[in-house]
């Protein structure tokens, strides 16, 4: 039986980056169309049309997570955040390995404490969301289901 969950989770997990990876591939091309001039985007300095876009002030995009405990990233933030005012950092890669060290030590914690900081205190692993994924593929009648795998995490519930 692990076999096969195992031999499905890599089946649909190999369907779904394939499928990322080609949509992004055909995705490039494929508002021309045969016989259409080639699309010329030209840009100037010294004309301004509309109002100035200003999404940057509500969140910026900051890379990995861990890259924020270094000192001279801190600085260049600080700047970027006087410069721009922007209110929010979209990042990844949170709970990686040094990111766990980081932020267990920071609590005070193991880190098995604090990855099993949940409601049934027991750690998430990567199999536990495959094994959700792999359940709700395979479920024939069902559209649209959430399944939330968090160990109880009330901070990770949806919104």
């Amino acid at each position: 039986m692990e076999a096969h969950t195992n031999q499905m989770k890599k089946k649909y997990l190999s369907l779904i980056f394939g499928s990322l990876l080609l949509s992004s591939v055909f995705a490039q091309n494929n508002n021309q169309k045969a016989g259409e001039a080639e699309r010329i985007i030209s840009l100037s300095f010294n004309k301004e049309k509309g109002p100035l876009n200003t999404s940057f002030k509500e969140c910026v995009g900051a890379g990995r997570a861990n890259e924020g405990l270094r000192a001279d990233w801190q600085q260049q933030l600080a700047i970027a955040k006087k410069e721009c005012g922007f209110k929010f950092i979209r990042m990844h890669g949170l709970l990686t390995d040094d990111m766990v060290a980081a932020r267990s030590k920071a609590r005070g914690l193991s880190e098995a404490d604090y990855m099993s900081g949940n409601l049934l205190k027991r750690e998430v692993t990567a199999e536990d969301v495959a094994g959700a994924f792999t359940y709700l593929a395979d479920a024939t009648k069902t559209t649209a289901a959430v399944i939330t795998v968090d160990g109880g995490n009330i901070e990770a519930s949806l919104r």
